[in-house]
């Protein structure tokens, strides 16, 4: 079995989910959003069974740092605990000094995005 962190769609579902979290009033996706924005090229029945081993796989690699509920909301990513997500509540909450407070660092430099050092860095929230 692929390591669940080595799986490109197990890191863009856990983007999706983190992105929902912070700054939401629906801090939540549903299954359909999700297949759709991941697997837009699947048949809903393809997506559908993709999504199920990849959420799978992303609660295996999440392991007890946070859980991925479903309820009213879609799916939610609960327990998390980052400074990120410290950061971007701080900003919606247009807190300043608690977001300078969460600063640690710069972005990563173009050089080390992507490499073994540094996650791929991409955008999904709107």
């Amino acid at each position: 079995m692929t390591q669940p962190w080595r799986a490109r769609k197990v890191r863009d579902l856990l983007a999706l989910l983190l992105c929902a979290s912070v700054g939401t009033d629906r801090p939540g996706r549903t299954r359909d959003d999700l297949t759709a924005r991941l697997w837009p090229d699947l048949p809903e029945a393809a997506a559908t069974t993709t999504f199920r081993k990849t959420l799978l796989r992303l609660r295996a690699a999440l392991g007890n740092a946070a859980q991925v509920d479903h309820g009213p909301d879609g799916y939610v990513l609960r327990g998390l605990h980052a400074d990120l997500i410290h950061f971007l509540n701080a900003l919606d909450q247009r807190d300043l000094v608690a977001a300078c407070a969460w600063y640690e660092a710069d972005y990563p430099s173009k050089r080390t995005v992507g490499s073994r050092k540094s996650a791929p860095v991409r955008y999904f929230c709107d």
